[in-house]
This record gives structure tokens, sequence and C-alpha cells, in this order.
């Protein structure tokens, strides 16, 4: 481990990494899911919720949509760190830096036989810079430690290819099962690509040895810790529900709106390029070796890209973020890709970038990518204008989808667990003396007719929106 200490290409590749995803890391604003990821750990910190996530009593007072694994490491970082948006970036960011140190670290060791001089470093900086996963390393999400998870089974599988041990196999084993404890069925990509990487390469002899099945089993031993610690406290219903969820609710029967075949091929077109072409090429050249019968990481690389672009592409729901796991492999086959086109790629690129990295950081401090809140404004000034005022909502409705309900109640609960309510025009309810209202422009009319006890206070303007509060709080109109 010293020796990577020493490697100031690899230092200053970090901290490349630790720029782009720590630029900054105190501004306020999550994509919805961030504010609930981070709201969890919050509150197993703070609230005792480590074996079930709670938001709030209103909104999922008990979140069964995924497992607890994650929000635990979380709850634990933010034990010694607090909670903040910047120990909640850090919390996330971490996850991609130790998968470019492994990615780095597997590529260069000597046992791995790529004999390819330098190329760990390439696919290093390929990883840092792929633009999504620049975005998605600063949110807490559950994709992150997937993703390392997954690299590791996998780079594991490869050492108990070339070397069958019980070291190898049952470490491959062990982070195959945190992958299922971190998200459930998107685990199945590390036994399904293992079974296809060893019937391709016909090392029958491995998939019938003890030691691969022992290796699938100690997995599943691992991601049933959760539905035993569950049954042990009485609330296996959870397990049930997130069964429901997961395989009835979203893969049987298919949840969200369908998108065509290649919208993640598109994406990663649009998003990645030119980086896929290099991992098309480094692809198309892993085949040539196999063909040769040399049986190379590459090979093994190729069939995992693939495999996961495939069996994405095959389910209706597609979101961006799913495709995070694949990314370190995309990385070494772009950076394999170059290498083959360009043999001296890493004594021209990484020269330039040992220069400009110190000069981009010394920019970005100076002139900050960004520097204020750029999601939910009109919630985080609302609260700043609350504090001035000295007064402490306990509940926000959400009237007619005035806001986007996920946005509201996921900050609510994040920052002090405070309640949100949708409700329509024909809905019976009393409000509160502590209660704000979230209503369109459109509909504040017939809101204020309706609660008469409410007056406006603020008025966002870019979305149309006010922002009103009971007559009670002694305060001025504001237009934002």
């Amino acid at each position: 481990m010293k020796k990577y200490f020493k490697d100031a290409d690899l230092l200053v590749l970090l901290g490349l990494g630790a720029i782009i995803y720590f630029q900054m890391a105190w501004t306020q604003g999550f994509f919805h899911d961030g504010y609930l990821y981070a709201a969890f750990g919050k509150n197993a910190a703070e609230g005792g919720h480590w074996l079930v996530p709670h938001l709030t009593n209103e909104t999922y007072p008990q979140f069964f949509h995924h497992t607890n694994f994650i929000f635990i490491l979380e709850g634990l970082f933010f034990k010694i760190f607090g909670s903040s948006f910047i120990a909640a970036r850090f919390f996330a960011g971490l996850f991609s830096l130790l998968t470019g140190f492994f990615l780095f670290r597997f590529i260069n060791r000597k046992e791995t036989h790529l004999n390819l001089n330098k190329v760990g470093y390439l696919a290093l900086l390929i990883f840092f810079l792929l633009p999504p996963l620049m975005k998605k390393s600063r949110f807490p999400n559950l994709d992150l430690p997937l993703m390392l998870f997954m690299f590791l089974s996998l780079t594991y599988y490869w050492k108990a290819f070339q070397e069958s041990n019980w070291k190898n196999w049952l470490l491959s084993g062990f982070f195959f099962g945190l992958c299922a404890l971190t998200k459930g069925p998107m685990a199945v990509w590390c036994p399904l690509i293992i079974f296809i990487h060893l019937a391709l390469c016909r090392k029958w002899k491995l998939l019938a040895d003890i030691k691969s099945w022992v290796s699938l089993l100690l997995g599943l031993l691992v991601f049933s810790l959760w539905p035993l610690s569950l049954y042990l406290n009485n609330q296996f219903d959870i397990f049930h529900q997130w069964y429901q969820f997961t395989f009835i609710s979203s893969i049987l029967e298919g949840r969200g709106a369908s998108t065509p075949w290649y919208t993640y091929i598109t994406f990663l077109f649009k998003k990645t390029n030119p980086f896929f072409i290099l991992a098309l090429v480094g692809i198309w050249h892993s085949i040539k070796e196999f063909k040769d019968k040399a049986f190379s990481v590459n090979f093994l690389f190729s069939i995992t890209f693939v495999v996961m672009i495939f069996t994405l592409s095959t389910r209706g729901l597609k979101y961006s973020n799913y495709l995070i796991p694949s990314y370190p492999f995309m990385a070494y086959l772009a950076a394999f890709g170059l290498k083959k086109l360009w043999t001296s790629a890493e004594d021209k690129v990484l020269p330039f970038f040992r220069y400009l990295i110190p000069i981009f950081g010394l920019v970005l401090l100076i002139f900050p990518l960004t520097n204020v809140s750029k999601r939910d404004v009109e919630l985080f000034k609302s609260r700043e204008l609350f504090g001035q005022i000295s007064f402490s909502p306990k509940r926000w409705v959400n009237f007619n989808g005035a806001y986007p309900y996920w946005s509201v109640a996921n900050l609510n609960g994040y920052i002090d667990g405070t309640s949100t309510i949708n409700i329509v025009s024909d809905t019976s309810i009393d409000l509160n003396p502590t209660d704000v209202a979230l209503v369109k422009d459109a509909d504040v009319d017939f809101f204020l007719s309706k609660f008469s006890e409410f007056k406006k206070f603020i008025y966002f303007k870019k979305r149309r929106v006010h922002l009103l509060i009971p007559k009670s709080t002694k305060t001025d109109f504001i237009s934002l």
C-alpha cells in the first residue's frame, strides 16, 4: 500500500477526483432522492431508525423500497462527522473515489497480467472525467456503493479464475452479498456475468468447483442477514413489502413509464462521448483477443459492460443512475481502446494532466462551478425568511401539486423532520396555525376563500407559486 502513496501521478489523479466530487460540497440542494437517503442516514444516527428507514410520520414512516444497509453505513458516517450537506456529499463521493482507486490498483497488479504500460492511469483519468458519474457522485444514492461492491466482486472472481483458491472465491461471494444488501436484484449481475464468462471460456471445471458454489451461497447468506434481523425484531412484514414492491410491482408488472430499448445507448453517446466510442473499440479488440484464445481480463470486462447494458435495455423503466455500476468497466475498456489506437497515449496524455490538474484545482477555488443552491431555491429561501420572523412551520401543505411533492417532503424530512402533505381542491381538512401552504398563482384566490385564516407571504415568480402563512404571523408580503 505504501507504494501508492509514493506514486505522484496516482495522487494527482486522486486529487482530480476529490476536486470534482467535493468542490463546494457545502452547497445546499440535492436531487430529491438525495434528500431522502440523507434523511434515512440522519434519522438512523439521531433517531435510532437503523433497522427500518424512516422519513416522517406522514411520508415513509417505514420505508421498504430498499434494504437498510447503506443507510446504516451513512448513519454511522453521520455519527462520526455529523449530518450536513457536506458530510452527505463526502459520504457519496468516497464510494466513487474508492472505486477509482481499486480500479487503478487492480489494473496495475502484476497478477492481472495486462502488460499494458500505465493503462491504469488512463483508466482512472477517464473514470473521473465521465460526466454522468461527476453528477451522481455529488449526492447520496445507492448506485455508487453498488458500483464499488460489484467491481470488487467481479475482480476477485477474476483472481479466482486465474487461481481458484478459497480466499478469492469467498471475497467474490462476500462482495456479491454486499451488492444484494445494497440494491437487491441488481446483484444478480455478479453470478450471471460469472456464469457467462465461464461458459464462453469453457471452464466447466471451475463452474463445477465447490468453491464457486460456496461463494454464491456466502453471498446469499450475507443478504439473509437483513430479513433475519427483521424477523427477529417482529418486522418481517417489511421484507414482504419489499419483495412485493421490487419483484412484483417493479420487475414483473413494470413500474413506471416505458422508454425505447436504445435509451441507454443514446444516453451514453450523448453524455460520455468519446469515451463510449473508445470503450466499443476496446470491446472489439477484446473479442479479437478471445478468438486468439487469450483469456485476459479485457474479455471479462467486455462481457460485464455488454451484459449490463443489454439487461438494462430490456427493462421498460430506464433511469440513468442504473448505469453507474458499469462505469469502472467502461473506463478501463475506453483506456484499452485508446491504447490500441494510440500506443503512446499515456506518454502524451498523462504529462499534460500532471500539470493541468493543479491549475484546474486552483481555478475552481477562485471560480467555483457552483457556490449557491440551484435546486429548490424557493424552499431554502423560505426557511431563511422563517428564521428572520421566528416562525417554525410544523407542516407544509402542497395544494394541487403546486411544487414537486417529493422535493418538498424529502427536503423537509431531512432538514428538520417537518411533515408534508398533498391536498387537492375538494379535500376536506382543517389547517393549523403552524401550517404553511404552497399554492399556484391560479389557485391562490380559491385557496384563500376556503382557508381565510391564511395570507400571502412569498411569491416565487419563476414557479408562479405562492407560499401562504397564517394571518397571525406578523410579516409583510415578499416577491422573489
